[in-house]
């Protein structure tokens, strides 16, 4: 498989007190966008043992959009972007 170039990168973190997941989007040279890099309460995040939260995944899908739509056009951003605590670090 050939590596793609990432052009773009942002990070978000999703959740409230205890349970803060971290997750990145990636924008590559076609302009494909991927959540990577996921990061649940204690530590990366493997497939295999629990799902993804339903409130996480959604926060995931509104930061695709938000990449998507252009809305987030720099890495320099910050800010709470949900009402779940959804943040772009």
């Amino acid at each position: 498989m050939a590596e793609t170039l990432i052009i773009r990168q942002y990070t978000f973190q999703s959740g409230t007190g205890s349970d803060i997941w971290y997750f990145t989007v990636a924008v590559d040279v076609a302009g494909s966008i991927t959540v990577r890099n996921i990061q649940g309460p204690t530590g990366a995040y493997s497939y295999d043992l629990a799902p993804i939260p339903a409130s996480v995944v959604e926060d995931m899908n509104t930061a695709i959009e938000l990449v998507r739509s252009g809305q987030i056009c720099s890495s320099g951003i910050t800010g709470i972007t949900g009402s779940t605590g959804f943040y772009v670090l």
